[in-house]
């Protein structure tokens, strides 16, 4: 099992322990990657490259700005998804406003954020950067954030094979 599916796993069974789970994605992340000029003509986006240039592009930014912030999205970022968890509401309201200001001065935007906090649902609609939506894909699996539920996807099989 590759490492990021092992980082999937963990994340998903740190927020089904936790009261407050969040998930987040950093806006047209591979297009806000700075190249150098020179550069520009050799690296190609959409390559099977890309999200390891990204990857490191964060890292070197979080460590360059390091904080407890930079710390946990470095553990529970896959590719330009953020999902992780928190026992306190207070905790996460902090995080959504410490993430949001750490990836803005990379140049990146943390947009499509739900949660099952009704006070980081509201705040970030009032910030516009709310997934309005009450289902959220996630780990390959639906979460109803109001019922705070994670469900399979319902499959047709055909029962004649």
């Amino acid at each position: 099992m590759d490492s990021s599916r092992i980082k999937c796993i963990r994340a998903g069974n740190r927020a089904a322990v936790t009261k407050f789970a969040v998930t987040t994605n950093i806006k047209k992340a591979f297009l806000q990657v700075g190249l150098h000029k020179s550069d520009r003509d050799s690296v190609l986006f959409g390559a099977t490259c890309s999200p390891f240039i990204l990857n490191a592009t964060l890292l070197k930014h979080f460590e360059e700005n390091p904080s407890p912030t930079a710390s946990r999205i470095t553990q529970d970022l896959f590719v330009d998804n953020v999902l992780t968890s928190f026992t306190a509401e207070d905790d996460l309201m902090q995080f959504y406003r410490d993430s949001r200001c750490l990836l803005q001065k990379g140049g990146f935007n943390l947009r499509s954020w739900n949660s099952n906090s009704n006070r980081l649902r509201e705040l970030a609609e009032t910030e516009n950067v709310l997934d309005s939506s009450n289902e959220v894909n996630i780990l390959g699996m639906r979460w109803n954030v109001a019922d705070d539920k994670l469900l399979f996807a319902e499959v047709d099989i055909d029962s004649t094979m």
